[in-house]
């Protein structure tokens, strides 16, 4: 269940990544748009480094950052009608995240 977990968060972060090179082609996109889902590129990648290499509190990382990305991504898809189709697949990736590493913090 870990590896999937761990797959996930990859992923997420191969996801992010493209987002961020679709961010940089579209004039119209906010700087700090480059910078905020680059973040999450970074954060996920590190989470699943740590969590593949076996660190404990690193289950925590693989919860909470695509709670929160997630939880903003979906408030971002309902009020934009104009959304990409990585947006979705990236909330789909948190949505496994979270199911994935909360079992694994709360039910294994």
């Amino acid at each position: 269940m870990l590896t999937f977990g761990v797959i996930c968060l990859a992923l997420n972060a191969v996801a992010h990544l493209l987002q961020v090179m679709q961010i940089r082609q579209d004039t119209s996109a906010p700087a700090n748009a480059v910078i905020g889902v680059g973040a999450f590129v970074v954060v996920n990648a590190i989470a699943a480094i740590l969590n593949g290499v076996g660190i404990g509190w690193a289950l925590w990382l693989g919860f909470i950052f695509p709670l929160i990305g997630g939880s903003a991504l979906a408030a971002t898809l309902q009020s934009s009608p104009g959304s990409r189709q990585i947006s979705y697949a990236i909330l789909v990736l948190d949505l496994l995240c979270v199911f994935t590493f909360g079992y694994l913090l709360f039910l294994a």
